[in-house]
């Protein structure tokens, strides 16, 4: 299993608007990570637009050691791109 970094762009059709999130979800594959993280943004008053995905296991892949340079280095990247703000 591996540790994911992802970020979303997903629109809210109750309030019309275009969000953003991000954080980390494990799994054995890109596309597993993938499938959980549509299974929590897509549904019947959402829709995904955007997903971008990034690893963030340590070394070896051994997901019980994360690498803390990688982890920061995306969360800045996140912050960066305006992934911290609420309703945009």
């Amino acid at each position: 299993m591996a540790i994911y970094g992802y970020f979303v762009t997903w629109t809210d059709y109750t309030d019309s608007k275009s969000h953003k999130d991000y954080g980390f979800v494990a799994a054995n594959s890109r596309a597993e990570a993938m499938e959980n993280i549509e299974g929590q943004y897509e549904g019947e008053y959402a829709s995904v637009e955007e997903i971008g995905i990034s690893s963030v296991t340590g070394e070896n892949d051994n997901p019980v050691v994360l690498d803390h340079y990688q982890i920061g280095f995306f969360l800045d990247a996140m912050k960066q791109n305006g992934y911290d703000e609420e309703g945009n």
